[in-house]
């Protein structure tokens, strides 16, 4: 009677563990086969969940799978975040007779403009005075190097050491490139000197001519190198296609006559899908040229494909890619113009 008195809850604690196990099993059976999913789905389901696409990108957002037919675009959209296709054969616009064009590394030259125009700024010393509001705020506007104007209306907290305001441009021209638009710009900077610390620009609009810039950029200036980061819709204004540069951050090095350019992030071609981007030798840009004369990066998509893209001067880059995913680079694009593409 004993035996049976404590052997009867180990009986009992069997039998609901055996049918827990087959409540759980049975979402993962069929006809008898387990069904096991592989890290890699795990990853790339995470991955598309977390993807947040914005509503006005509509292309792939699946993972591109590199090949010979999309090596060159996948890897200029990815250095510059966009691509201006032109025709190739007489002057009419011919869909079918286009080339990427590289046109202007617009994913450095944007923040710099922005990064200069800020720094034009100065914000009033503060006084220190008991009567006196902390709060202030600072009005101008400025001509571009080369042509355009920018007027800005800024608050800045003299004790909470932060700003916050609008920046507006007209066909302003600088780094390279001629803006219009408008920016929402915040960020914090020191009372004492004035210098900022950080900025982040938030934009609708904002526009090149070539392209409309819809996103934030974000600019650290406290440390070396300055780290800039993108979450930038871009859109071309004659084909209409929108390129999503989901994360995209830059390592930027600036010394006497040149700066070091590092890029990582994820870049999304609105035809092929998103590639992941890293820079393996950074692209150096002396302040003369309009390219990097040197630098070299990968870019990795779906099946181990990958490609790379080497600046060789400040007029030549090429591409190589490996298409089937055996770690050989067995695709060689030639010699392209930075300028055309081709």
């Amino acid at each position: 009677m004993g035996t049976h008195e404590t052997g009867y809850p180990m009986n009992r604690s069997r039998s609901v563990f055996f049918i827990l196990f087959l409540i759980f099993s049975l979402p993962y059976t069929y006809g008898g086969c387990v069904l096991v999913f592989s890290s890699g789905d795990i990853d790339k389901n995470e991955k598309n969940k977390n993807n947040e696409t914005p509503a006005e990108f509509t292309g792939a957002t699946t993972q591109a799978r590199i090949s010979a037919t999309n090596a060159k675009d996948l890897t200029a959209g990815a250095v510059l975040g966009s691509l201006l296709s032109v025709a190739v054969q007489g002057s009419e616009f011919n869909q079918n007779s286009v080339e990427p064009q590289i046109d202007a590394f617009r994913l450095l030259r944007f923040p710099l403009i922005l990064r200069d125009s800020l720094r034009r700024i100065e914000f009033s010393a503060p006084t220190f005075t008991l009567s006196e509001e902390s709060i202030k705020m600072e009005t101008g506007n400025f001509g571009g190097s080369c042509g355009g104007n920018f007027s800005y209306s800024l608050n800045h907290d003299t004790v909470a050491k932060k700003f916050s305001g609008n920046l507006s441009f007209a066909n302003f021209c600088g780094n390279g490139i001629t803006i219009s638009g408008e920016t929402d710009s915040e960020g914090t900077y020191d009372v004492d000197s004035g210098d900022f610390i950080t900025a982040n620009f938030s934009f609708d609009n904002l526009t090149d001519g070539y392209f409309t810039f819809d996103g934030e950029i974000s600019i650290d200036f406290a440390d070396q190198p300055m780290l800039v980061t993108l979450k930038v819709l871009t859109k071309n204004n004659r084909s209409d296609k929108i390129y999503w540069i989901k994360t995209y951050s830059m390592n930027i090095f600036e010394f006497v006559g040149h700066a070091e350019i590092e890029i990582y992030g994820t870049f999304y071609h609105p035809d092929w899908g998103f590639v992941d981007l890293t820079s393996i030798d950074p692209f150096i840009v002396h302040n003369e040229d309009d390219w990097p004369t040197s630098g070299r990066f990968v870019i990795e998509g779906d099946h181990h494909t990958k490609a790379e893209l080497f600046a060789l001067d400040p007029l030549i880059f090429k591409v190589e890619a490996d298409a089937d995913g055996d770690g050989a680079l067995e695709w060689d694009s030639g010699f392209l113009n930075w300028t055309t593409g081709l």
